[in-house]
């Protein structure tokens, strides 16, 4: 059975200072991670949300796959019959207000998300923002998405939840991610520290989902969570939040 892991800051982040770095390195990632620890307030308010003046992630995006019931997936029939482009199609137009005609690989964007479809799945929803408050919002205000959890809609079952083309996809088929730009705490301990602390479920990799990437000085990182539930949302943004945090508390100690 998969241990079950529960982020802890105040566990976590005194168990990685005794294997930092060399002695200079460790001393002062010692005194920055301690100055994070030490402010109760600041930290409470991170791990809760985003406090003013917090840096943001550059960008955050909410991802929902989905297959029609009954209907062959896109790995097995990638070409897809009249019947299932005329359900597509009328779904579509329910949600996003448009009558179009659907092409493979197509995106129809509307009220600041965008449908797109045979990208492994029939169809999946996409909603991108600044920060995790934005993205909220727009998930909140829009009836429109409580479409995608029809169970009768789409292929369903009660054993493994939203059948989708790829088993890591199946259940609730959502995943939430977040890109960062994490160069100073990179370049501070080569990136040790975030790979240290890590929660199990999160996954790391580039902006196309790849190794991180650094180049011109960038270290674009994405995090993201799959078939996540409302504990694990709060988790993840909580970690998210804590990585820019320390990071800007590195920049703060180089300036």
């Amino acid at each position: 059975m998969r241990k079950k892991y529960i982020f802890s800051v105040e566990k976590n982040i005194p168990e990685y200072i005794s294997s930092a770095g060399n002695e200079k390195q460790k001393r002062k990632l010692h005194a920055i991670l301690n100055s994070v620890l030490s402010e109760k307030r600041s930290l409470e308010s991170v791990m809760a949300g985003q406090p003013a003046g917090f840096i943001s992630p550059i960008s955050v995006r909410f991802r929902l796959a989905r297959n029609f019931r009954n209907f062959p997936f896109p790995i097995i029939n990638p070409v897809p019959e009249e019947l299932l482009l005329e359900k597509m199609e009328s779904f579509v137009s329910a949600i996003t207000g448009k009558k179009t005609g659907i092409k493979i690989k197509d995106r129809i964007e509307f009220a600041n998300a965008s449908v797109y479809f045979f990208d492994e799945d029939h169809i999946r929803l996409e909603v991108k923002g600044s920060n995790f408050v934005d993205l909220e919002n727009v998930l909140q205000s829009q009836s429109s998405f409580n479409r995608f959890h029809s169970k009768d809609e789409f292929d369903f079952s009660g054993r493994f939840g939203f059948h989708t083309s790829c088993p890591t996809n199946s259940f609730r088929g959502n995943k939430l991610s977040a890109l960062l730009d994490l160069k100073n705490l990179f370049l501070f301990d080569g990136g040790r520290f975030v790979l240290k602390i890590l929660p199990e479920y999160i996954s790391i990799g580039g902006p196309d989902g790849g190794k991180v990437i650094g180049q011109n000085g960038d270290y674009l990182i994405n995090f993201h969570v799959k078939n996540f539930n409302c504990a694990r949302k709060k988790r993840f943004i909580s970690f998210i939040n804590l990585l820019l945090f320390i990071n800007a508390k590195i920049i703060e100690n180089i300036q």
